[in-house]
């Protein structure tokens, strides 16, 4: 390799000494014309019919640039490929050539020709790095929804005329009033819950109508190409009904470029350039206390779905454990208050050591299922399959633009483009 940039150094030394400059101001002056050779001035000044011809201040940095970056390549490992076209690319500069660019130097940073220009030659252009491609908007999607009297009183009378049917098939079909009866006491017991489960499914349905609205609005806007919500939430119960729930959404945009700076009805866009710098601590709340172990995701990590650590899923699903050690079997299944009080808030980072609180950001069912503890575990748990921690729930919705009309369209993409995860825009 030192042999290499030995003989590179000679072959520029040629170059700068073959040039008509160099010599005739050697010859004025008795200096040496090269690093090789010597030119006594006892000779006269010789006279050119025509003016000499230079070689440019711009070609001698390029040559320079040129040798120092084929000196860079390792001639024992690099490719026979990529040594032969730093090669090509040294002779074709020390030749004269004007297009003959070395590979590395076509990239985009910062060359040697740019730090070896003098200030009097323009420094190449160069295409400026990228603004952030993610943006949270600075108003969140703030959505409350409720239900009225009557739809209060129809998911009541509705769930206990169920039961009663049931109870009446299974009478009519075996005949006995008492296996009615039996259907009818063990649906009785579960018909509590059973109207929680129903009345949280109806906010939930309400709740997803307006955001996806939103989201067709959202997308509207040029050059969005995803948009991701993270909701938070949490509903007021009038008794084993909940009957109102306030949503904040935290809005999320992807964009191939920049954005417009104002979007109507969620104001400015913040650009957010460093998602794996900004963390979520994420805490379980239960009869009023907190766990001290919390789960601090980062932004990142968190809108891209990841699942919450098997530590901290298992010390939270002891907590829940250690809770229910002291009541009954009976007081555990007519225990309606743990639905309520169940819940795990949220607290954003700003990056510089500070947070702010963003809410309930999952509560009741949707903690159990984060941390292993819903139906289809406890199901898994007989056959004697561990419990598997889960994500915290996204929205994640794709905006596809200029979709041809004539495409195949499947069932999958139906369905997505129906729960609002695709939407298609010209």
């Amino acid at each position: 390799m030192v042999i290499v940039r030995r003989l590179l150094s000679v072959l520029l030394s040629l170059l700068i000494a073959a040039s008509p400059l160099e010599s005739a101001r050697a010859q004025r002056v008795g200096a040496p014309a090269g690093s090789i050779g010597r030119v006594v001035a006892s000779a006269p000044i010789p006279q050119f019919s025509a003016p000499p011809v230079l070689i440019p201040a711009a070609q001698l940095v390029a040559v320079n640039a040129a040798v120092a970056q084929f000196s860079a390549i390792d001639l024992k490992s690099a490719p026979a490929a990529e040594v032969r076209a730093g090669a090509e690319a040294l002779m074709a500069r020390v030749l004269g050539a004007q297009d003959a660019v070395a590979p590395a130097l076509a990239s985009g940073s910062p060359s040697a020709v740019e730090r070896s220009l003098p200030p009097s030659a323009p420094a190449p252009e160069r295409v400026s790095a990228p603004g952030p491609h993610v943006y949270l908007l600075s108003k969140p999607l703030r959505e409350t929804v409720e239900l009225g009297p009557t739809a209060r009183l129809l998911h009541c009378v509705l769930e206990m005329g169920f039961q009663f049917v049931k109870a009446a098939v299974a009478w009519h079909m075996t005949g006995s009033p008492a296996a009615g009866l039996g259907v009818l006491a063990f649906d009785l017991i579960k018909m509590p819950p059973m109207i929680t489960v129903q009345s949280l499914a109806d906010l939930g349905l309400r709740y997803w109508r307006r955001k996806l609205a939103t989201l067709r609005r959202l997308a509207d806007t040029p050059g969005v190409t995803r948009i991701r919500v993270l909701t938070t939430g949490e509903a007021e119960f009038s008794g084993i009904l909940a009957w109102r729930q306030e949503n904040t959404g935290l809005v999320f945009m992807d964009a191939g470029g920049r954005l417009p700076g104002m979007i109507p009805g969620f104001g400015a866009l913040i650009p957010i350039a460093d998602l794996e710098g900004r963390r979520v601590r994420l805490l379980l709340a239960h009869n009023g206390a907190t766990e001290r172990i919390d789960w601090t995701p980062t932004l990142a990590e968190l809108l891209s779905g990841a699942s919450i650590p098997a530590g901290v899923a298992a010390a939270w699903r002891a907590r829940l454990d250690a809770d229910k050690r002291d009541k009954t079997p009976l007081q555990r299944l007519f225990d309606f208050k743990k639905e309520k009080e169940l819940r795990v808030e949220a607290h954003l980072s700003d990056g510089a050591g500070g947070e702010s609180p963003l809410g309930t950001i999952a509560f009741g069912r949707s903690v159990k299922r984060l941390i292993g503890l819903g139906r289809l575990d406890r199901v898994g748990a007989l056959f004697g399959r561990a419990p598997a921690g889960r994500s915290i729930a996204l929205s994640d919705t794709t905006v596809e633009r200029g979709a041809v009309k004539s495409a195949r369209v499947t069932t999958r993409r139906a369905w997505r483009r129906l729960s609002g995860a695709l939407i298609v825009r010209p």
